[in-house]
């Protein structure tokens, strides 16, 4: 993979199969020769965070965050947050009107790239659970139904990065960053994972820092040794509570302060 980015542009990653080593240095050797080259290293892959989809009874995170209470402040209206994950399905009944046209980073089993508008369909449903924790609309017209967002004002920037099975390329994971960043997104998810962290990765988050966005990521994970993303520590598990009910939060007051 290589990461290219000219001078004030954004980075941009690119994933070129190989037989080889010696076809891996021919490729690195010509990709440097255009000057723009960041980083070249092999492209990991990543998978998402696997988990369940309570109810609001079972949402003991709303009560213990109490993020309703915040309700009376804002509810995150305006606001917009990228899911970079498996898509999110938009026309699911409990995210009706909070999620807008996204776009695609993807490469088949061959290792043929492709990208485009969309990413919102989910033919996983993780990226649609991850969406229904931030943003599911709450008291449901004309009966509540589901669960409740923890912001359900907010609007969810879908960007399909991971397939079917939930799994993907850190140069996809890098490129959606981007995307989402010119995108508008204020807030940007990652509920996913993989064995290492890359420079792609770290490119394109701090480039997307560079433009105002907040991060949050997985705690977990080596991204959290670059925190440039926004990640608060994972607490001890509650007694009797799984470790994937754990919330991350990342905040920003209205003075810029994280």
């Amino acid at each position: 993979m290589t990461v290219e980015q000219s001078p004030g542009g954004p980075p941009e990653a690119e994933q070129t199969p190989v037989s080889s080593p010696d076809e891996a240095g021919a490729v690195a050797e010509q990709k440097a020769s255009a000057g723009n080259v960041v980083a070249v290293e092999i492209d990991k892959p990543v998978r998402a965070d696997t988990a369940t989809d309570p109810l609001r009874n079972e949402q003991w995170a709303l009560n213990n965050v109490n993020f309703e209470g915040a309700w009376l402040t804002t509810n995150g209206s305006g606001e917009k947050v990228a899911v970079v994950d498996t898509g999110v399905q938009r026309s699911h009944q409990d995210l009706t009107g909070q999620v807008l046209s996204g776009h695609y980073f993807l490469h088949d089993p061959n290792g043929n790239a492709s990208e485009g508008p969309g990413g919102t369909t989910d033919d996983n449903s993780h990226g649609t659970h991850v969406a229904g924790i931030i943003a599911a609309v709450a008291d449901n017209n004309p009966a509540p139904l589901g669960i409740a967002g923890a912001a359900p004002g907010v609007q969810i920037l879908p960007v399909k990065v991971l397939d079917s099975t939930g799994s993907g390329w850190t140069s996809d994971v890098a490129n959606g960053i981007t995307w989402a960043a010119q995108n508008g997104a204020n807030v940007i998810n990652l509920s996913l994972g993989g064995p290492g962290f890359l420079v792609a990765e770290q490119t394109a988050i701090q480039n997307a820092r560079n433009g105002g966005v907040v991060g949050r990521d997985d705690e977990q994970q080596c991204r959290r040794v670059l925190l440039d993303v926004v990640s608060v520590r994972r607490p001890c598990c509650p007694r009797g509570r799984a470790k994937w009910e754990l919330v991350d939060l990342g905040l920003v007051h209205s003075s810029g302060r994280q």
